[in-house]
């Protein structure tokens, strides 16, 4: 028999008498503390997103949102195209198309402090 075939099963002579493989560390131990750990974890990342969340918003909030977020993407986008331009009609242009987000974003907030001070 060689050393490879003895060692095939190491655990084989004391299975034979009884005693199997060693036990895991832990297996004699309480498992309560581990469950009030996690429990407590859990909780603590409940009430953490319960003050994280943000009231409901209407669909109408929500268009209004996104109305202004598009509006004033688009006006940065202008400034900067402004700023890069040389040539003067070019910039013409950019200048009427930011003076017109620009009265769209007023436009845009007015309605929404009347529609707030309307609820």
């Amino acid at each position: 028999m060689t050393l490879c075939q003895k060692n095939s099963r190491p655990f084989a002579a004391l299975s034979a008498l009884g005693k199997g493989p060693p036990k895991a560390y832990n297996e004699s131990m309480a498992r309560g503390w581990e469950s009030k750990s996690v429990e407590a974890q859990i909780e603590s990342a409940a009430g953490e997103q319960a003050k994280d969340r943000k009231p409901e918003l209407t669909p109408e909030q929500v268009r209004m949102l996104r109305d202004k977020e598009s509006l004033e993407l688009s006006r940065i986008r202008v400034q900067r195209e402004l700023a890069a331009s040389t040539n003067p009609r070019y910039q013409q242009m950019q200048r009427k198309a930011l003076a017109d987000l620009e009265s769209r974003l007023a436009l845009l907030e007015s309605s929404r402090t009347t529609a707030a001070g309307a609820q």
